[in-house]
Order: structure tokens, then sequence, then C-alpha cells
């Protein structure tokens, strides 16, 4: 063999396996060469492929939130490069090798420099040696020599004194004999014995591996990599949903249903899924419930009214079913009006856990067109679409009326009577969707002393009150 060659161990011919496992099973004892024990810092490799496999699950913990197919990337990474770490050092120790029985070693004969390391053996033709140097390593107690062959230049470091000493004699005379030297000055006495090294019994390194099974190592090696990779991304996505929904747990406000609704919306949180709809419906219905609990309001819009209980009434919340009994003569609303909110509630419930946000259609339309349409189907809209969300918040849900959703709620008014007895006219319904029948439909009449645009409002917030209740207090009075 020419020049420098790295064989693996396994894939050499028989005779050298067998003259390499002699020579390290006796120590080099009757072989006519150098040993020397091999320098063998396994681990060293193995503390970094430990650092970079704790980092593994450190990716989840870094940031909860992470998008899982960037961190299962990301930790198939760290588990290649752990466990190319690892396998240096399971190799460089020789764990789990046919050869384990004896330490890794140097050996240099005739004819070739051996460096056997278990599971590969690098081997380099030193029969021609041009010149050498030697230099001693003070920091690290090695002996280094550089050879320089016909092929280049070779290292080689040896951590013991007598073999240095036995190769600084082999190398002289090796390089007398190609260059010559008339005189010696060297660290070391010269040996004899090693100005003439036998070669014979020496094998001649031949690799008889079946290229086969490197090729089946690579594949079983990528194989490995792709499911590490499925594996990491469907534990991520587990550790990641239970981190969310840990989270959403945490609060304990009406952005809960916000949170609540990100959660369903990302199709890979599946570990609570059914508790999310359940706990998101729960939301809806003590939402309506507490809209429900607002059960009488004061006709703030009956002037002669709210005057008669502003001055005849005392301090007393005007919401007190008692106040009906101490004064008879009192106009009490019973709000919400329950047509109106169980048409909200028929287009809310049923769809609103279906929707990735929370908005229904609102559509304004006049009944008989006028040119004051643009203003009052502007304040119509603004005003109901407040109410709703001061009412209930934009958590829930939002009203729109440029934007289609999966509710839909049509106001059609109108305006009769003439003045002192003007109304205007509500006619609402409430559909699934613009082409199913109406699921409730209701007309609603407030009287306005005018078609001025202020009072036109006053009669759409009212419209909502009377859908949603009154749980700000804007509708009643307190002395």
């Amino acid at each position: 063999m020419k020049g420098s060659r790295t064989f693996v161990f396994n894939e050499l011919d028989q005779s050298t396996r067998d003259y390499l496992t002699a020579i390290g099973k006796s120590k080099g004892e009757g072989f006519v060469g150098i040993y020397s024990i091999g320098i063998n810092y396994w681990w060293l490799y193995l503390i970094p492929g430990l650092i970079f496999l704790i980092g593994i699950p450190v990716v989840n913990l870094v940031d909860t939130f992470a998008e899982p197919k960037a961190q299962a990337m990301l930790q198939t990474s760290l588990f290649l490069v752990a466990g190319w770490f690892l396998l240096l050092a399971i190799r460089h120790g020789g764990f789990f090798s046919k050869s384990s029985g004896f330490p890794s070693f140097v050996f240099i004969d005739g004819r070739y420099y051996w460096s056997f390391s278990h599971y590969s053996v690098r081997v380099v033709n030193i029969e021609k040696v041009k010149s050498f140097e030697y230099h001693f390593n003070k920091k690290s107690n090695f002996h280094d020599f550089k050879l320089e062959c016909d092929h280049g230049v070779v290292d080689i470091s040896l951590s013991n004194k007598v073999p240095a000493s036995q190769l600084y004699s082999f190398l002289f005379y090796k390089s007398a004999e190609t260059v010559g030297y008339d005189k010696f000055d060297g660290p070391f006495p010269l040996d004899e014995t090693f100005k003439t090294v036998s070669q014979e019994f020496v094998p001649e390194p031949v690799k008889e591996g079946n290229e086969k099974l490197r090729w089946l190592g690579v594949a079983c090696f990528t194989l490995t990599m792709v499911v590490a990779y499925f594996v990491f991304l469907q534990v991520d996505i587990s550790f990641r949903d239970d981190q969310i929904w840990q989270s959403i747990n945490s609060i304990n406000s009406d952005e809960k249903v916000y949170w609540l609704r990100i959660y369903l919306r990302d199709h890979r949180n599946t570990r609570h899924r059914d508790e999310a709809f359940k706990e998101l419906g729960e939301m809806y219905k003590h939402a309506f419930g507490q809209v429900a609990q607002s059960t009488f309001i004061v006709d703030k819009d009956d002037k002669y009214n709210a005057d008669f209980i502003s001055n005849s009434i005392p301090p007393i919340d005007p919401k007190s079913n008692q106040l009906a009994k101490l004064i008879p003569m009192a106009k009490l609303i019973s709000v919400p009006d329950p047509t109106l909110a169980q048409g909200l509630q028929s287009v809310v419930l049923p769809r609103m856990l279906e929707l990735q946000e929370p908005l229904l259609r609102l559509s304004v339309v006049p009944k008989v067109a006028s040119i004051d349409d643009g203003g009052f189907i502007r304040v119509i809209t603004d005003a109901f679409a407040r109410a709703v969300v001061d009412e209930f918040g934009r958590e829930y849900f939002m009203l729109s009326s440029s934007m289609d959703g999966k509710g839909h709620i049509n106001i059609l008014y109108h305006f009769t009577g003439v003045k002192d007895d003007l109304k205007i006219v509500f006619e609402v319904s409430y559909q699934l969707n613009p082409e199913s029948e109406p699921t409730i439909k209701t007309n609603f009449a407030v009287r306005i002393p005018d078609r001025e645009i202020h009072h036109v409002e006053r009669a759409a917030k009212r419209l909502a009150v009377f859908t949603m209740g009154d749980r700000s207090g804007e509708w009643t009075i307190n002395k």
C-alpha cells in the first residue's frame, strides 16, 4: 500500500485484522516494531454530545408557542450533532467493539505506521522517510514527530518516553538510508536494534468489506433522522397544545373567549378541543344569562314618567321589583324583549362556535327610500353595533355591515304617524345565512319627536337595549 489511508477495522482483510488484534492483546510483545498505547480522550466527545442532547427539550422551554415544525427541525439538528459526538465517543472508547478487550495503540513496523482505534485504523506507508523533526511538548508531555515521506507529511505523537526513544532511532536510521547522515546529535541515544527492522510477516492491508453494508448504514441513518423529525414534531405539537391550554385556563376575564377562539382556530391543537368547545359555549350562555338579569328599567323616553319618578320617588333602585308596589303610577319596562333577545341568541349560539372570528353581518335598509336614508342608515348601524360591543365586548362577537358573517341581523326601518305621534318602526329578522329563512322576525316601534338624526340614533340605542338589556345602567334613574 502506498501513501496514507484510513480503514474501517471490520472491513479489513482477515490477515490484517488478526495481525492488529495479536499486537493489541500482547501489547506489541513478540512483534518486531515499536508499540505505544494510543492517546484516547473519548470523554471529550461524550461531554458535548450530552450537552447537545440536553438541549433538545430546552428548545420547548425557550419558546413555548413557537412553530412546532421549526422546533422539530432544530431538535433534529441537535439530535444529529449529539448523535455524531456520542458515536465518536463510542468509537474512540471502543464500546461495543469486537476489539474492546484491549486499548487503542500505535505500532510502527518496518513498513507501516498503524494507528489503531477500535473501529478504525489509520495506515501510513513509512518505507521511505526523507526527513523527520522531533519536538517535546512540555505543556502536554507528548513527544511529537513530523515525518516527511514520499506522499507527504505525517504527524505522530507518543505519550511514553521509551517508545519515543525507539521511534527516534528507527526514523534516524530510516532517513539515513534515504538521504544519509554524517553525524548524530539527538535527544535520545541511538538503539541499533532498530537499524534494520524486518518487514517479514507484515501484512498488506486490503479492504474486503461489503460496500452494500455501508450504504445500508447510510440508509438507516437517513431513516433515523426522518423518524426523529416526525417524533419531535408530534411531541412539540402536544407540548405546545398543553402549554397554550394551561395559559388559557389562567385567564379569568372575558378575554378568555378570544383565546379560546385562537386555540380552536389552530387545527394542530387537538388534545383539549372538546373542552375548549364546551367552555366557549358555557361562556356565551353565561353572557346571555347576564342579559336576562336586566329585568326592569325605567322608560326614560317617556318624559312625563321620567320627571314623575325623579320628583316623586324616594332613593330606591329603579330596577327593584318593589318600585312598582311602592309607586303604582311609575312605568317600568321589562327588558330584554323576549322575542328580540331570542332572535339574537338564535344566530349567535348555533354559529359562534364555528367562527374563526366572532363576526355577525348587520344589514340596515329603509323600507321606503328617501333623501335622508344615508344618514339614518349610518347612525342606526353605528348605534346598534356600538351597543352590542359595549354590552358583550368584542371577544364575544362583532357586527359589521361591510363584511359577511355566519349570522345575519336584518333591520328594515320606516317612519309612521304624524307630529306628536311620530314613530320609527324597526322590522328585525335574524338569519343563519342569507339564503335561509329567518329564525325569528319581529317589529319594534319607538316614539320620536321628529326625524332628527339624534332622535333616530336614540331610537336605535333603545332597540339595542331591548335586544340585549342594560347592564351599563344608562337607561335607569339613580338618585
